[in-house]
C-alpha cells in the first residue's frame, strides 16, 4: 500500500470537514483503524460495535455515510442496511466484507447497499468509496475490473447496485 502524504490528508481534510460517517464493525481493530483513517481525512466519525448500537445512533444523528461489516453477531450488515434505508433513505451504505463475491452479489439484489468493499481493501478504495457516496458518483469497479468480470480473482473489487 502506498503511503499517503501529510499534504494528501490535509487536502482531503479541507474537503471533508462537514461529512459525518458511522463505522459499524464487531471487530474493534478494524473499527478503530478505519475510524482513525477517516478522521485523518477530515470526516467526523462515530463508531458502533453492532447493528443495534448503529440504529440507536442513527435515530439520534444524521450520517451521510455508513460503513458496515457484513458478518456481525446479531444483526448482519444487510439487515442493518435495510433498516438504515427505511429510516434514512439518503444515507449511503458501504458494505465491508471478506465473504465470497457471489454470496454478496446475491444478497445485494434488495438494493439497500450502495457499494461494497472486499477485504482486504486499500486506503484508495476507502477514499474512492466515501467520495462516491458523498457525491452520488460511486465507482462500479476498483483495480480496473468490473465485478461481473471477476471469477475468483481479486477480492477488493467494489460493486454498485
Amino acid at each position: 500500500m502506498e503511503e499517503a502524504t501529510e499534504r494528501d490528508f490535509a487536502a482531503e481534510a479541507s474537503r471533508n470537514t462537514r461529512a459525518s460517517i458511522l463505522v459499524v464493525d464487531d471487530n474493534q481493530g478494524i473499527r478503530t483503524c478505519l475510524s482513525a483513517l477517516l478522521s485523518m481525512m477530515g470526516f467526523q466519525v462515530t463508531q458502533a460495535a453492532d447493528g443495534d448500537e448503529a440504529l440507536d445512533l442513527i435515530s439520534k444523528k444524521k450520517f451521510g455515510v455508513v460503513f458496515t461489516d457484513f458478518e456481525m453477531p446479531g444483526m448482519d450488515g444487510f439487515t442493518l442496511a435495510s433498516n438504515i434505508k427505511i429510516s434514512s433513505p439518503k444515507t449511503s451504505v458501504i458494505m465491508m466484507t471478506g465473504s465470497d463475491q457471489r454470496v454478496v452479489q446475491e444478497k445485494m439484489r434488495n438494493g439497500c447497499v450502495d457499494s461494497v468493499l472486499f477485504k482486504p481493501f486499500k486506503v484508495e478504495d476507502i477514499d474512492e468509496s466515501v467520495q462516491g457516496a458523498l457525491t452520488g458518483g460511486f465507482a462500479s469497479y476498483a483495480t480496473g475490473q468490473h465485478f461481473d468480470e471477476v471469477e475468483g480473482g481479486e477480492r477488493n473489487e467494489k460493486i454498485r447496485t
